[in-house]
């Protein structure tokens, strides 16, 4: 986790802020458990006099540290009396300028690969480190081991449906959401079957999370997280499961499921938004360039 949170505080006046009048304590910030820190200077968007001036600033764990699950609540910011001035000598107002969130997901369950975490394993599966000679990983995403449908070669023709199934899960029942999280590197034949789900009732019924029939190669590990179902939320008798069939027919090959790093998390707010991208290019309005160039800013 990160040690420190920043953020930006901007100063406006009707001639000029006063740049030497930034510093730190500043702000001051007030969260649960008692937090109460004034925050540290960071940066100041101008050295010289003028309007509108940013400053960045940054708190830490009272206790130092990493932010963690432990700190999750609403943070105020506030201004501290006395602090910046423009350049007439007024003072910004003291209150409160915002707040932010910590809400950092709670591991709920965890199988690093470390060592075998026990999971039901039905034909084909397997714990332990992959050897392929090319197109498939040669170790877990951290660690030598991972839970694996086929660890050193391509899998059969014509296989029934077959899974890795995790231990129940008890502890979840508290959480108001739950998120799986995962290292994948999944090599899938088109028209064979690929397959995740959950079951709230200890294998009694199940819930498909992620299933595929298309072509699938990874050529690295993928972090892929599924939010599990409402159905689920409130379950002491929470299991996961990964299958795998195959179809008789077809000339080409692939290698299967390949699983490291999974964490069932509780809580928390996970990013699920994808990247944007914004393009900037000129228009040609002259004949005689061979090239065009433009600039893509993810």
């Amino acid at each position: 986790g990160q040690s420190t949170h920043t953020f930006t505080v901007t100063y406006s006046d009707n001639v000029a802020i006063n740049v030497s009048t930034i510093g730190a304590g500043d702000t001051r910030v007030i969260g649960p458990g008692g937090y109460n820190q004034l925050a540290q200077l960071v940066s100041v968007s101008s050295t010289t006099n003028g309007t509108p001036r940013s400053a960045t600033y940054s708190v830490a764990p009272a206790e130092g540290g990493a932010w963690g699950a432990i700190h999750n609540g609403s943070y105020t910011v506030s201004i501290e009396p006395n602090q910046i001035q423009d350049t007439e000598g007024e003072f910004v107002p003291v209150g409160e300028l915002g707040q932010f969130q910590i809400a950092i997901p709670v591991p709920l369950y965890s199988a690093n690969m470390s060592l075998n975490p026990g999971w039901t394993m039905e034909t084909l599966w397997s714990f332990g480190a992959p050897n392929y000679p090319s197109g498939g990983p040669m170790a877990g995403f951290t660690g030598s081991n991972v839970i694996g449908h086929s660890m050193s070669s391509n899998y059969a023709r014509g296989l029934a449906m077959s899974y890795a199934t995790t231990p129940v899960i008890t502890n979840a029942a508290t959480a108001s959401s739950l998120t799986l999280r995962f290292q994948r590197w999944l090599g899938l034949r088109r028209n064979d079957t690929a397959i995740l789900q959950v079951s709230g009732d200890n294998g009694g019924s199940w819930v498909t999370l992620w299933s595929s029939t298309s072509p699938i190669s990874d050529s690295s590990w993928q972090l892929l997280q599924y939010p599990l179902p409402q159905s689920v939320i409130g379950s002491s008798q929470i299991r996961l499961r990964w299958g795998l069939s195959s179809r008789s027919g077809g000339s080409s090959t692939a290698i299967g499921w390949h699983i490291d790093d999974v964490e069932l998390l509780g809580g928390g707010a996970l990013d699920a938004s994808p990247p944007d991208a914004l393009l900037s290019v000129a228009d040609i309005t002259k004949i005689g360039s061979p090239t065009h160039s433009c600039t893509v800013t993810y």
